[in-house]
Order: C-alpha cells, then sequence, then structure tokens
C-alpha cells in the first residue's frame, strides 16, 4: 500500500489560521516506478543536451580553425571561404570547391594545401587528381555518441 505523498496541517500566525501542505519525506516508500513513456522522454532529453554540447563544441572548433586561418595573411581570404565551405561539405573535392565558390584551381588548391599543412582538414585518396579533402575534426565531434556498440 502506497503510503501518502503529504498532508495538510494546520498553521497559525499571528490571528490567522491556514493549512500549509507538507509533503512525505524523501525518497517515497515504495519508490516511485517510473513508466517506459517517462523514461523515454528522459532518455530523449539527454540526446537532446548532448547535440546541443556537440553544437557549442562545433562552434568552438569552427572560431578556432578560423582564428588561425585569418592568422596566414594573404591567403586566408580564399582559405576562409574554402573553410566556410567545408563546414557545409565536411568531404570536398578541389573541383567541387572551385565550383561553389566560383573560384579557379590554382587558389583553391592552394588553400587546400595550406588547411592541409595547418591540420584543419586531411587527403583522403592519396592521388595526385581528383583529391578528396576532409575535415576530420568536424566529423569527429559530430559523430560522437553515434557509434555503435560491439
Amino acid at each position: 500500500m502506497r503510503r501518502a505523498a503529504g498532508e495538510y496541517l494546520p498553521q497559525t500566525v499571528g490571528d490567522e489560521t491556514y493549512r500549509a501542505y507538507l509533503p512525505a519525506p524523501l525518497p517515497p516508500e515504495p519508490p516511485l516506478e517510473l513508466g517506459t513513456a517517462l523514461l523515454r522522454q528522459m532518455d530523449e532529453a539527454n540526446r537532446a543536451l548532448g547535440r546541443l554540447d556537440g553544437v557549442s563544441e562545433l562552434w568552438s572548433l569552427f572560431d578556432e580553425d578560423r582564428r588561425r586561418i585569418h592568422d596566414q595573411g594573404r591567403l586566408a581570404g580564399t582559405a576562409l571561404r574554402v573553410h566556410d565551405l567545408l563546414q557545409q561539405r565536411p568531404i570536398l573535392s578541389i573541383p567541387v570547391a572551385c565550383k561553389a565558390l566560383n573560384l579557379t584551381h590554382p587558389p583553391v588548391s592552394k588553400s587546400m594545401r595550406r588547411l592541409e599543412e595547418m591540420g584543419i582538414v586531411r587527403e583522403l585518396t592519396g592521388r595526385k587528381r581528383n583529391r578528396l579533402y576532409v575535415y576530420d575534426a568536424y566529423l569527429k565531434v559530430s559523430s560522437e555518441g553515434t557509434e555503435i556498440p560491439a
């Protein structure tokens, strides 16, 4: 049999009497049983908080990389535009970047090499032509918590 969650007790202050609700001591006896719907909602809320944390981490990553690129001087303009595109497409080829940014191959290629030297992107293919570059840190942050347990 479940005990009452609390009780109303008469209280007096000066000439006035009122009833105050006093909850039963915690934890309740017997313990509350959480339904599966509530557990599901709590799990969903925890995942949402994790996503917010990931978004915050991404913004910090983008900001830090942007500052590092900006410090590169002359190359910063095109490299910043490539970096902006990498935030939308974390796996990118130079021809796709040229088309999306409406730039020619030499400045995009030079910027991508610079980003690679800075450790912001990594070349995936090992080829001389049709290379693919990946924004590793971005993919790592955005995929945290999505791993399938072994």
